[in-house]
């Protein structure tokens, strides 16, 4: 059964939400290292206090705002795989999954990357587990290799291709090399 919220239950939610928001634009204009707490906190509205009670620090506040930023992303992948075939919607997630992280920025994800620990895949990884999985079921992948192996395969080459792309600063097209990328691997998948 789901609990109704009280009005301060929803205001915090709001709030933690506002702040998170507030972070990410100005971190994605400014450069994370260009914006303090203080700046947080004026664009979104609150007390230097008030952020504290949500987040120990600004890196921390960015990395939950990266990975509350996920169900949001996994629904709309989820949304544009129906009715795809096995190829399809691995390309159709890999461009999405690149998209959603380009869209933290270089410095944002430098951030997340940082800290190899928060960093995973989570809603989305499960997404990508699942279409494997599923095209094996349906004959159109190979089990040559296991579902967990092809899964370790693609999301290593979209996380590498992003590494790359902040070691680069940003110096290349993104989306670009990506469709470049998940074009190849694909051709490189054991099929059926």
């Amino acid at each position: 059964m789901k609990k109704n919220l009280t009005k301060r239950q929803l205001q915090a939610i709001e709030t933690k939400n506002k702040i998170q928001f507030c972070a990410k634009k100005l971190i994605r204009e400014n450069g994370y290292e260009n914006v303090s707490v203080r700046d947080i906190c004026t664009a979104s509205g609150v007390a230097t206090g008030t952020f504290y009670l949500y987040f120990p620090s600004k890196s921390d506040l960015f990395v939950s705002s990266y990975e509350s930023n996920q169900n949001e992303v996994a629904n709309n992948i989820n949304y544009e795989l129906e009715s795809k075939d096995t190829l399809t919607k691995i390309k159709v997630f890999f461009l999405n999954y690149i998209k959603y992280n380009e869209d933290f920025g270089v410095d944002g994800l430098k951030i997340v990357f940082s800290d190899w620990n928060k960093y995973r895949s989570g809603k989305l990884g499960e997404i990508l587990k699942h279409i494997i999985l599923d095209g094996q079921q349906k004959g159109e992948l190979s089990t040559e290799l296991s579902a967990d192996e092809m899964y370790i395969y693609l999301i290593s080459a979209a996380r590498g291709l992003l590494h790359e792309w902040c070691i680069s600063n940003g110096e290349f097209n993104l989306q670009e090399r990506a469709y470049k990328y998940i074009t190849l691997l694909i051709s490189s998948l054991p099929i059926k």
